[in-house]
């Protein structure tokens, strides 16, 4: 199920080489907006304890919802596809106030830069 919000498809993602853009592709697949995945930070990612895998990611609702809503946490269990680009460019697991998509300045990438992003990366794959 893609993001309505973001310009992408699997074939997006087969054609598209870069460990981060693949991995947020993915996560655009997965059904996470723009605002999500800039958000993201290694502590959300939940593993397997069997394998030790990424599996899922997990963060607090947004803010809008009613009170019970918004103490209640959001799960997306994640595809395949997902787990295997996401584990690609996860280097440390030990800081999990690290933004997974970290900006050139050290802070988060924004959703505006990540639109800007895929729509650049669907222009070079479609040329």
């Amino acid at each position: 199920m893609m993001h309505p919000g973001l310009p992408t498809s699997p074939d997006l993602f087969e054609r598209t080489r870069h460990p981060r853009h693949r991995a947020i592709l993915a996560l655009a697949g997965d059904g996470l907006s723009a605002a999500d995945i800039a958000a993201l930070r290694i502590g959300d990612l939940r593993f397997r304890g069997d394998t030790g895998r990424v599996a899922a990611v997990v963060f607090p609702r947004r803010q809008g919802c009613s009170p019970t809503m918004s103490r209640r946490r959001l799960w997306v269990v994640l595809s395949p596809r997902t787990v295997a680009a996401i584990e690609t460019i996860l280097t440390d697991r030990t800081e999990p106030t690290r933004p997974l998509f970290p900006s050139q300045r050290g802070g988060h990438l924004t959703a505006d830069g990540i639109r800007k992003m895929v729509r650049r990366v669907a222009s070079r794959t479609a040329a």
